[in-house]
């Protein structure tokens, strides 16, 4: 199967071919039917729990045989403020032996989706919210576990499925798996519950039937558009996923406005937003974190107990509304983040522009919008207590997007980033250069620096299950001419799709060029 596009100086043109393929070669993948117990997989079954009580047992009532049985029982304190908390367990499922070479896991380039049903039993009570909370999924990633287990893929989310109050029979739920990038090695099934204070809830449920669906159905389609110039960071649209570039440690630098008496500036320039209604589930977001997280801490928002960050969301009229958030001594949640008394906010007609955060000393700080628009706020004022001696430390900056399950394939385009003042000096414009050198990705985060004004992209979406690019130089016809040789690579994945960037020089000097999808790539 093939699908092409023509490129020429004359005209852009899409066009597409088949090739029959068997269908053997895109065979369901059984994770389990777990029609006889728990270990029906080559490796069985294992499960650990966090900060509640799960019983994990095999049922010989199942859809139709038998099926996971999973209990669990969510009792809360009073939250603090009055605030949902949230409540988890998570059940990991291994089919493969990852600590060998021949059975490391799938490649999940020839899937499209992850496959179960999941049944609320009767005698189970819902929660506040009026639902039995839900189950999000995610994967890791070979070689995460195995013989070089630093250098894996790790937590990917691949969506949530909430669970109906009213139906207790069997619910199936279709998860696409396209956001991981590489082979998975481990599924993770994270039962979870938001509760209030003093509010006890038990759940009974099955899960059966967990398979992961090939890539099959229409070729993905080419597309060929301009690149614009600076440093594109996309969302992979998992339910709050965090894409972030983050300030590389080198042992002693230090970005922590307290450590050195105040004088403090923190900015990013936006060169580009989308335009698309799901924007307004977007957001860009300036974590500021006075800890030196582990290379694949994507959250430090919910996982450092002590974090500062700005959020910046855009409505559906195009108003930009910046807002200041915290926490101090919070591990593992929210803490104060979402209260009234830790916000500050200021609007511009436009998310384009420069974006600072400036402290004058200690507690005294501004807020400032790229039409100058500004607000000042006090650390120990009438918001916010004094949080500054939290910030002591050698501490990170990140610089990234807040998704949800309805932004991926969006992406953000910042022209620049600068921290300056009595901290280490950053300086970036990345409208002009291509220094990267103080930054680095979060754990795998989707980004992708264009070094020229000159450069366009061919892109195509996801799953292309296992389809090559190619070029040609003379026409679309003449089979023996198309070529993987003309130095392009395959395709990088960027959230929800592939692309590969062409920028002068990459491709023959001639007047007529033409791409082409192919499957198999010969």
């Amino acid at each position: 199967m093939k699908t092409n596009l023509i490129k020429s100086t004359a005209a852009l043109a899409l066009t597409c071919a088949s090739l029959t393929l068997p269908q053997s070669l895109f065979a369901d993948f059984v994770v389990s039917t777990f029609d006889s117990d728990l270990g029906s997989n080559p490796y069985g079954t294992n499960l650990w729990n966090d900060s509640t009580a799960t019983a994990l047992t095999w049922t010989n009532s199942g859809n139709p045989a038998g099926s996971m049985y999973l209990v669990s029982d969510w009792a809360l304190g009073t939250p603090t403020g009055g605030a949902y908390q949230w409540e988890e367990s998570q059940l990991h499922l291994r089919p493969w032996d990852a600590a060998t070479n021949a059975d490391r896991g799938l490649d999940i380039r020839y899937y499209q989706s992850i496959d179960f049903d999941v049944r609320i039993l009767p005698n189970s009570t819902t929660n506040l919210h009026g639902d039995f909370g839900g189950i999000i999924v995610a994967f890791l990633g070979d070689p995460y576990w195995g013989v070089n287990p630093t250098n894996g893929i790790g937590w990917t989310g691949l969506g949530s499925a909430n669970l109906s109050a009213t139906n207790t029979g069997w619910q199936h739920f279709s998860l696409p798996t396209i956001g991981f990038q590489g082979t998975v090695s481990e599924i993770i099934f994270q039962r979870f519950n938001w509760a209030n204070s003093n509010n006890t809830m038990h759940t009974e449920e099955l899960i059966d039937n967990v398979r992961i669906i090939p890539a099959l159905g229409p070729p993905p389609v080419l597309h060929y558009t301009k690149a614009n110039r600076g440093l594109n960071i996309w969302s992979t649209g998992g339910s709050a996923d965090r894409n972030s570039i983050r300030t590389v440690q080198d042992g002693g630098t230090y970005y922590m406005w307290p450590d050195v008496g105040g004088n403090a500036n923190y900015s990013f320039t936006i060169a580009n937003y989308p335009s698309e209604p799901a924007r307004t589930e977007l957001a860009v977001r300036m974590y500021v974190v006075p800890t030196i997280p582990a290379a694949t801490e994507g959250a430090p928002d919910w996982n450092e107990p002590t974090c500062l960050f700005t959020e910046l969301t855009v409505d559906s009229s195009g108003i930009a509304t910046w807002m200041l958030h915290w926490k101090t001594n919070a591990p593992g949640g929210n803490g104060q983040i979402y209260n009234a008394s830790s916000q500050i906010l200021i609007t511009n007609p436009t998310p384009i522009g420069k974006w600072t955060l400036a402290f004058s000393d200690l507690t005294h700080a501004t807020m400032t919008t790229p039409s100058g628009n500004s607000t000042n706020f006090v650390l120990g004022g009438s918001n916010i207590p004094d949080i500054s001696p939290a910030f002591y430390g050698y501490g990170l900056v990140y610089i990234g997007l807040f998704g949800s399950t309805n932004t991926g394939d969006l992406s953000v385009n910042f022209g620049g980033a600068q921290l300056s003042g009595n901290i280490a000096s950053i300086s970036n414009n990345w409208t002009a250069d291509t220094n990267m050198t103080a930054w680095e990705p979060v754990g795998g985060a989707p980004y992708y620096l264009v070094p020229t004004n000159n450069a366009s992209w061919v892109t195509w979406n996801l799953p292309d299950g296992g389809f090559f690019l190619q070029t040609n130089t003379v026409q679309p016809g003449a089979a023996l001419n198309w070529s993987t040789n003309h130095g392009l690579p395959s395709g990088t994945i960027l959230a929800l799709h592939k692309g590969v960037l062409v920028k002068p020089g990459d491709l023959p000097n001639t007047p007529r060029l033409f791409f082409r999808l192919s499957r198999p790539g010969f």
